[in-house]
C-alpha cells in the first residue's frame, strides 16, 4: 500500500510545473487562429464615383445626354471596360454599377454596363448617404461604380469620409472627374482622382 501514494504525489508535483507550458501553448494556438480569422476577414472595398455626363440644355425636365456627354460615356466604357476590365487590373474589375434614376446618369453608364455585361442597378429615390452605406455593405471586398449629379457626388464623398481629409469638392462644371475610394476593413480610406 505504500507504493500507491508515491506515484500520486509525483504526479501532483509535475502538473503545476507543466501547466504554464500548456497554457502558453494554448494561448499561442488561440492567437494564431485569431490572426488567421482576422487576415481572412480583412478586405478592401473600392467605390468609384463618377459624375453624370453633360446634359442637353433646355427646358426638358429629365434631359438626355448632350453629344459631349455621350462621348464621355464612351470614354468611361473604354476606361473601365477595356481588355482587362479595369484600369486597376483584374483585381480592380467592376462587379456592380449603381446609377441614379435620372436619364443622363443612366445613359452615362449604359455603354459600360453593356460592355461588362453587368446589370445596371438604378436606385430608387433615397438619401445619398444611405445609398453610399448600402453600396459599401453590399459590395464589401469588391469594386462598385456609382454615378450621379454633382450635388449627390458631393454627398457620397462626405458619407464615405473623403471630404474630412480636405479633398476639394467637385465643381458643378467638372464633368471628367473620377473619384476612386479605397476603403479597407482595417485602416483609413484612400482617394485616387482621375480625369477622363
Amino acid at each position: 500500500m505504500n507504493a500507491s501514494p508515491e506515484p500520486q504525489a509525483w504526479t501532483l508535483r509535475r502538473r503545476p510545473f507543466l501547466a504554464p507550458l500548456w497554457l502558453g501553448a494554448l494561448a499561442l494556438v488561440l492567437l494564431l487562429v485569431a490572426a488567421v480569422v482576422l487576415y481572412q476577414s480583412a478586405t478592401t472595398t473600392v467605390i468609384v464615383i463618377v459624375r453624370a455626363g453633360e446634359a442637353v440644355q433646355g427646358g426638358i425636365a429629365d434631359p438626355p445626354l448632350a453629344p459631349e456627354g455621350e462621348e464621355r460615356a464612351q470614354r468611361l466604357a473604354h476606361l473601365f471596360g477595356g481588355a482587362s476590365g479595369a484600369p486597376l487590373g483584374t483585381a480592380g474589375r467592376l462587379t456592380a454599377i449603381y446609377s441614379l434614376p435620372e436619364r443622363r446618369a443612366t445613359q452615362t453608364v449604359e455603354p459600360l454596363a453593356a460592355l461588362l455585361r453587368l446589370p445596371l442597378n438604378v436606385t430608387a429615390a433615397q438619401p445619398p448617404e444611405e445609398l453610399a452605406t448600402r453600396v459599401l455593405r453590399e459590395q464589401r471586398g469588391h469594386v462598385a461604380l456609382l454615378v450621379g449629379d454633382a450635388a449627390v457626388v458631393r454627398q457620397w464623398l462626405a458619407a464615405l469620409g473623403i471630404e474630412a481629409h480636405g479633398v476639394a469638392r467637385p465643381r458643378d462644371d467638372e464633368y471628367g472627374r473620377i473619384d476612386v475610394i479605397s476603403i479597407p476593413t482595417l485602416g483609413s480610406e484612400r482617394l485616387l482622382q482621375l480625369q477622363y
